[in-house]
């Protein structure tokens, strides 16, 4: 059985220890999500699109007028210059507004082999002026503890492993947390998880991310009324394959 989870890179977290013998297979960050649905920028306005020159290549989530967290893999070798973020926009195309990159602030420990320490906060040419379609989102406190079975939700613009649905349109799916032992233990051919990483997903599948996302906030849902999440991760992946809709050929 195909335990499709999707590793995510923490905010916070301690010095990865664990020693390892021989090569570790580099996960897949092309970016899916299976299942879920369509959303309005309105319900994650939190939400941006990273642009090259080329278009889309990462989503990333506002923390502040002036800056947006994302992953450092999206970053990587790249220049302020030739990036900028598409804000208060459902479509990575169009809509909303473009601002450019003032300065990009990548992790020092970024590994990039097995994508740990996978964060970046880039600084904005100018402040973003809040509304309903552009606000910040919150972080967890120092040390917050994400219980197993929380529920969150993945945003973005990641492809969906579908042609009945499209990832022009920002989409998202609720998620559990799962135990990070659990998780381990099932990854632990593919290097294991980091104290950087927690685990989200189904054991039997169903709407998630996987196949490797790039860059897609997860947020944890509060309980409380009229609370608003916080961001608990910027980075989703799953260097294993998800589980296939019905009817759906494997790829």
């Amino acid at each position: 059985m195909i335990f499709a989870v999707g590793l995510v890179s923490l905010l916070v977290g301690a010095v990865f220890s664990a020693a390892i013998d021989e090569p570790i297979p580099r996960p897949r960050l092309d970016g899916r999500i299976v299942g879920g649905f369509k959303m309005n920028i309105t319900d994650a306005p939190h939400q941006i699109s990273l642009q090259s020159n080329y278009g889309h290549m990462c989503g990333g989530s506002i923390i502040s007028s002036k800056w947006v967290l994302t992953a450092a893999h999206c970053t990587n070798r790249q220049k302020p210059k030739n990036l900028q973020v598409r804000v208060g926009s459902s479509e990575s195309s169009a809509g909303g507004e473009m601002i450019k990159i003032k300065r990009i602030v990548q992790h020092e420990k970024f590994n990039y082999n097995n994508i740990d320490w996978d964060y970046s906060l880039l600084e904005l040419a100018k402040e973003i002026e809040f509304d309903d379609n552009r606000k910040a989102i919150k972080l967890p406190e120092l040390n917050e503890v994400t219980m197993d079975g929380s529920l969150c939700t993945v945003t973005g613009w990641g492809a969906t492993h579908s042609d009945s649905e499209s990832n022009k349109w920002l989409r998202g799916a609720e998620v559990p947390i799962v135990n990070q032992d659990l998780c381990a233990a099932n990854y632990r051919d593919f290097g294991g998880v980091t104290e950087r990483m927690i685990c989200a997903g189904y054991t039997e599948g169903g709407a998630q991310n996987a196949a490797g996302t790039k860059a897609l906030a997860l947020n944890l849902k509060r309980s409380e009324p009229r609370q608003d999440g916080v961001c608990v991760a910027c980075l989703e992946f799953d260097p294993k394959k998800c589980r296939k809709s019905p009817g759906q050929d494997e790829g």
